[in-house]
């Protein structure tokens, strides 16, 4: 029996999700005890937690890809994707990417998981974020940066923590998601308002992009000598693919097309500058959007790129690891005969069923923040 068509047994489901959870909370638990170590040695600090933050990413990926039916296809500028793909790009990278779709974050993950850079990938995400149990407290203790929609404390946070990290020594990806949330048909009609009143671009596919986290992670980072490129990443999705789809074993094609752009040639002396730099990247984000509405795919030839064997070794790992407390639980409760503490089980299992029901849930479009939402300076 092929994986995808395993994947459709609810059990399966848990089962995964089970083992995501479990190394969520087993690294970042780990991740807490070795952080007094990053006052004494960054770079030790770095390389372990890099090893323990990549773990339940990258068991979501190789379920993705590898189990299920995820297939990622690239377009670009084929020795520069080859670079990118084979960690030989540049040490320190800024990624910028479109917020389209319920598995964009999965997407985006498999990409900074092929330039083996996914342990290391810092990200600017919501609060709300840091608190969702095992993988947000993962995610906070490397490193992320967690804005509050409150835009003088966020502006001096964003900085401050970009300039740390121009510091760091190893490889990292920063990404940042200019549109600030996902694109619905709803808050599209709520950004075309708010861009009409205040004089700004209207786009046709994309939210128009809030610049001002934009300009000021381009002027902290700009002096970084390890930082070459803006990363950016324009990914395609059909519309109805979401977690659950996945998790079904549904085929699903993802389309995805990097722009590499030279952090030097992006205009930093002032806010307009750059801000008129980021609306013109989105424009051409626009235009390769319809190009793939139209004729199902992006002008340049798309590609695959295989996933680094250490995300497989690592996945199989944690399968295993995860299996064993189970397979002892249930001989030992066979063994001994305490069938009331089977039903139990069997019972908390319905519960865990529930709890993975409500986590899908909360990757759905209509779960996302709204657009423009924003305590002002």
């Amino acid at each position: 029996m092929q994986s995808h068509i395993l994947l459709r047994l609810r059990a399966v489901q848990l089962y995964i999700v089970y083992t995501v959870l479990l190394s969520a909370f087993i690294c970042s638990f780990l991740q807490a005890l070795v952080y007094p170590l990053s006052f004494l040695s960054r770079i030790y600090w770095a390389r372990l937690n890099q090893l323990l933050a990549y773990s339940p990413l990258g068991i979501c990926v190789f379920t993705a890809e590898k189990i299920a039916r995820v297939r990622i296809r690239v377009a670009g500028e084929y020795d520069k994707c080859v670079k990118l793909c084979s960690a030989t790009l540049s040490d320190h990278q800024l990624v910028t990417m479109n917020h389209a779709g319920e598995i964009d974050w999965l997407v985006g993950f498999g990409l900074v998981n092929r330039s083996r850079m996914l342990g290391n990938m810092i990200a600017i995400a919501k609060e709300i974020i840091r608190y969702i149990p095992g993988i947000g407290w993962s995610f906070y203790l490397s490193g992320w940066i967690f804005v509050k929609r409150d835009s003088a404390r966020d502006l001096k946070h964003i900085w401050r923590c970009a300039k740390k990290m121009t510091e760091s020594p190893t490889r990292f990806a920063l990404a940042i998601l200019p549109e600030g949330t996902r694109f619905t048909t709803e808050k599209h009609k709520q950004s075309i308002a708010i861009a009409n009143k205040k004089g700004l671009p209207v786009f046709t596919h994309h939210l128009t992009p809030r610049s001002r986290g934009f300009h000021t992670l381009v002027t902290a980072l700009r002096d970084d000598p390890l930082l070459e490129y803006l990363v950016d990443i324009t990914i395609v999705t059909p519309e109805t693919a979401n977690v659950s789809s996945v998790l079904n074993g549904d085929e699903i094609f993802c389309d995805v097309m990097l722009g590499f752009y030279p952090i030097g040639s992006i205009p930093a002396g002032s806010e307009q500058q750059s801000t008129e730099w980021l609306y013109q990247l989105f424009r051409e984000k626009d235009r390769l959007v319809q190009y793939h509405r139209d004729n199902g795919r992006f002008p340049l030839e798309l590609r695959g790129f295989d996933l680094p064997a250490v995300c497989t070794y690592v996945s199989i790992f944690w399968f295993i690891l995860s299996a064993i407390p189970l397979i002892y639980l249930f001989y030992y409760l066979l063994a001994t005969q305490q069938y009331t503490l089977l039903v139990g089980c069997l019972v908390s299992s319905w519960g865990v069923n529930k709890l993975v029901e409500k986590l899908l849930d909360m990757t759905r479009l209509r779960k996302a923040s709204h657009y423009g939402k924003r305590k002002q300076a």
